[in-house]
């Protein structure tokens, strides 16, 4: 994902899902750079789902599964895909 692909979603988007759940993790993640697969679905599509919300990718986009997990992983793995252009 590019910087300017970021830009865009972010100007598109609605509250990003850690102000928009009130997420425990939010101050943990910008101090420790980490994100959740929540941050990375909404970086992607502009929209906000639930920190403990399954989905999953597939060929056709972004699949929800209507059940919540019982534990919300904030990962540096997943912040460094955001973040970090895979050409740098």
């Amino acid at each position: 994902m590019s910087s300017r692909d970021l830009a865009e979603a972010l100007a598109a988007a609605t509250a990003e899902p850690c102000t928009a759940y009130s997420c425990p993790c939010r101050n943990d993640c910008a101090r420790e750079h980490l994100a959740c697969e929540s941050f990375l679905h909404y970086v992607t599509t502009g929209r906000s789902v639930h920190p403990l919300m399954m989905f999953k990718t597939n060929k056709n986009g972004w699949k929800a599964v209507n059940m919540l997990k019982q534990t919300h992983n904030p990962t540096r793995a997943l912040y460094d895909r955001i973040f970090k252009p895979e050409d740098a």
